[in-house]
C-alpha cells in the first residue's frame, strides 16, 4: 500500500484511527503516520454512503470522523438515500462544528428506473402507469404512483408456497426480455449459493458460445495462478454465466466475479445486500427476493432506505436508457407491501454517536478534560 499516494481509499474506521494516531504519534496497521503527513497535508476527505451514520454499530465512527477532522480538511459527504430534511440538518451540523458547508442536491437519476413485480405466472409493472419511472426528477412533490390493479389481492389471503416463483423462472423471464445482467439480492449466504446452483442446473448456460470461449480463456488464466481454487465449485457456475457473491466467497473469487460481471460475461449474480454499498458493479436489473429479512425479532420489513440502496444498483450509465427493479412475491409479502415500502418516505437519520472508553482516552491524550468534554458535545444528536 502506498500510504503517500495523492488519493488513498480506506474504510471510515481506518480514517478515524489515523486521525487519532496522527495526534498521539501511535501507529495504524503497523505504519507510522506523522502529524504532518496524515493531517497537515490532507486536503479533503470524501465520505461516501454518508447515510451509514445511521448504522447501529458503525454510525458512531462516521460522527467521530467528522467531529475530529481538522477544520483545514474539506469534507465531502455523499449519499443518495437521505431525506431533504436530514440533508439540511447534516449540512447545518457540519457547518456548526467543522466550517462553512454547502448542500448540493439533485433529484435526477442518470438512468431512470422502472419497477416490476414477479409472481409465479407473470412479471408485471408494480405501478398502475407502466411507463412511470421511480423517484425521478420532480417526483419528490408528485402524487405517489398507484398500485397496478392487476396485482391487487386480499391482504388476508395467505400466499401458498407454490405461488412463490423459483429464481430460475424469474431469471428466464428477465433473459427473454433482455433485462440482463442482473444482481439478485438474497438475505442469506446459503440461499445465494443454493439459488445460483439451481439456476445453473435448471436453466443451463446463459451465455453464448463465443462468450463461453472468453470465459474459459480467462478462467484458465485465473486458475493457472490460483490452482488451489479449481475444485471450489465456482467455475461450473461461472461457465454458465452465473455466480454467487457474499462474505463467504474468497476475496480472489469475488474480485474475479466482479470483473466478469462488469464485462458482461456473467449474466446473474446472487448476492447479499452488502453488495449494494461500496462496489462499482452496476447492473441493468436488480431483483429483490423478498421485502422482509430475518432479524433477532423474527422477519421484519425492509426499510425504504435499504430498498433504495439495493435498487440503486440498477441502470448502467452510458449503456441503459432505463434500469429495472424487480420485487419477487414471497411467502411473507406481496405487491401491496412492496408498493407501500417503495412509495414511503426514506426513514429519518438519527445520531448513533456512542462515546466509549477508547474514544475518551484518545481525546484525553492531547486535550484537557474541558476540551474533551466540548468535543463529545459536538455530536449530531446533541446538535
Amino acid at each position: 500500500v502506498n500510504r503517500d499516494a495523492d488519493i488513498v481509499v480506506m474504510t471510515t474506521e481506518i480514517y478515524r484511527n489515523m486521525l487519532y494516531a496522527a495526534e498521539s504519534g501511535r501507529t495504524v496497521g503497523g505504519l507510522e503516520w506523522s502529524h504532518e503527513s496524515a493531517v497537515n497535508s490532507l486536503f479533503a476527505v470524501v465520505l461516501d454512503e454518508f447515510h451509514f451514520l445511521n448504522h447501529p454499530e458503525r454510525g458512531t465512527v462516521w460522527e467521530e470522523s467528522v467531529i475530529i477532522s481538522p477544520p483545514s480538511v474539506l469534507i465531502c459527504a455523499l449519499s443518495a438515500t437521505l431525506t431533504n430534511q436530514n440533508a439540511r440538518e447534516l449540512t447545518d451540523w457540519i457547518n456548526a462544528i467543522h466550517g462553512p458547508t454547502k448542500l448540493i442536491h439533485s433529484h435526477t437519476r442518470p438512468v431512470p428506473l422502472r419497477v416490476h413485480f414477479a409472481t409465479r405466472n407473470s412479471l408485471e409493472p408494480l405501478f398502475e402507469d407502466a411507463t412511470r419511472v421511480w423517484r425521478n426528477e420532480g417526483e419528490k412533490d408528485a402524487e405517489k404512483p398507484a398500485l397496478n390493479p392487476e396485482l391487487e389481492r386480499d391482504r388476508k389471503q395467505r400466499v401458498r408456497g407454490g405461488e412463490v416463483p423459483r429464481p430460475s423462472v424469474v431469471v428466464k423471464r428477465l433473459v427473454e426480455r433482455g433485462m440482463v445482467p442482473v444482481i439478485y439480492f438474497v438475505f442469506s449466504r446459503m440461499m445465494c449459493d443454493r439459488m445460483a446452483r439451481q439456476v445453473a442446473e435448471e436453466r443451463g448456460t446463459l451465455v453464448t458460445a463465443s462468450e463461453r470461449d472468453v470465459i474459459t480463456e480467462r478462467l484458465d488464466t485465473f486458475l493457472s495462478s490460483n490452482a488451489e481454487l479449481e475444485h471450489s465449485g465456482v467455475p461450473h457456475l461461472i461457465y454458465n454465466g452465473v455466480a454467487a457473491h457474499h462474505a463467504g466467497i474468497l476475496p480472489l473469487w469475488k474480485a474475479f466475479i466482479e470483473e466478469l460481471f462488469q464485462d458482461g460475461l456473467i449474466k446473474v449474480v446472487f448476492a447479499t445486500e452488502t453488495l449494494a454499498a461500496g462496489i462499482n458493479m452496476p447492473a441493468k436489473t436488480t431483483v429483490i427476493s423478498a421485502m422482509t429479512k430475518r432479524s433477532q425479532d423474527g422477519y421484519l420489513p425492509l426499510s425504504t432506505s435499504d430498498t433504495l440502496q439495493m435498487a440503486g444498483r440498477a441502470g448502467r450509465r452510458g449503456k441503459d436508457s432505463v434500469g429495472h427493479v424487480v420485487i419477487v412475491q414471497s411467502l411473507e409479502t406481496g405487491a401491496a407491501e412492496a408498493h407501500r415500502i417503495l412509495t414511503n418516505e426514506v426513514e429519518p437519520l438519527t445520531s448513533k454517536f456512542a462515546p466509549n472508553y477508547g474514544l475518551v482516552l484518545n481525546i484525553l491524550q492531547k486535550k484537557s478534560l474541558e476540551e474533551s468534554r466540548l468535543v463529545l458535545e459536538r455530536s449530531f444528536g446533541n446538535f
